[in-house]
């Protein structure tokens, strides 16, 4: 088993250069973490340390871009301290005596998250230079796509809003797709999708979904100092829903 990221110039994943991995294909790297089969042989009911034993022997011959995802061996305090410092987006902590077992949550398997990036489906756009000023989006809600607000930041790389404009052919509606919208005058801080406003906006069938930077959340679960880090299209629209707040 195992995941993929591009690494920038420090080291560190970035997942614009994901989005854009044939322009930078010499960053990709495959972390390697856990090893199922292992010679005709299943390894399912062996202890993550026996499993990671034979996926070190497997590894023994092949070479980078493919990598050993190592132990982390320190205080879990300090891990948590460096990763927030290297804004990781978080820690995945494993029992080392846990069997897979396909299908099921186990709580030998934690995930801590330091930041709040999440999907969101793009519903529209207002229009601007280089196609679009600020994307129009949101997540699903017991069945209906509720505006988040507007994605300005992000797009500082050469081409990158005319690659994204290019994702909405054949994706204009005359209906706009978001349940809560117009918004009242005093909503946010910035301008408000007012009915007024709402005339200066294109719409789109709800059918992209952008992963996003989120600084933070209000208590009205608008975004507030959001980044556009790339075009997921790997998760269904209608799977999008708001994580946290």
């Amino acid at each position: 088993m195992l995941s993929s990221t591009f690494l920038d110039q420090h080291g560190q994943p970035s997942f614009n250069l994901l989005q854009n991995r044939r322009l930078h294909a010499s960053a990709v790297r495959f972390y390697v973490f856990d090893l199922l089969f292992w010679q005709g042989r299943s390894l399912l009911a062996a202890p993550l340390r026996t499993r990671r034993d034979f996926l070190r022997l497997a590894l023994k011959q092949v070479q980078s871009p493919v990598l050993m995802s190592d132990w982390l061996e320190a205080p879990l305090g300090d891990l948590i301290a460096a990763a927030r410092k290297t804004n990781l987006e978080g820690l995945v902590a494993k029992s080392r005596e846990s069997r897979y077992e396909p299908g099921k949550r186990s709580g030998a398997w934690l995930k801590l998250r330091f930041n709040l990036d999440q999907e969101l489906v793009i519903g529209g756009y207002l229009p601007g230079p280089r196609g679009f000023d600020a994307l129009l989006a949101g997540y699903y809600e017991q069945g209906r796509l509720i505006f988040a607000g507007k994605i300005r930041n992000g797009f500082r790389q050469a081409g990158s809003k005319e690659r994204v404009f290019a994702r909405f052919k054949g994706l204009g509606s005359a209906r706009c797709p978001f349940d809560n919208l117009p918004e009242p005058a005093n909503a946010r801080r910035g301008m408000a999708l007012t009915a007024e406003a709402m005339k200066l906006c294109c719409w789109l069938k709800p059918e992209l979904v952008a992963q996003v930077g989120i600084r933070e959340w209000t208590p009205d679960r608008h975004l507030r100092h959001s980044t556009f880090l790339g075009i997921r299209d790997d998760k269904p629209a209608r799977q999008v829903v708001f994580e946290r707040g």
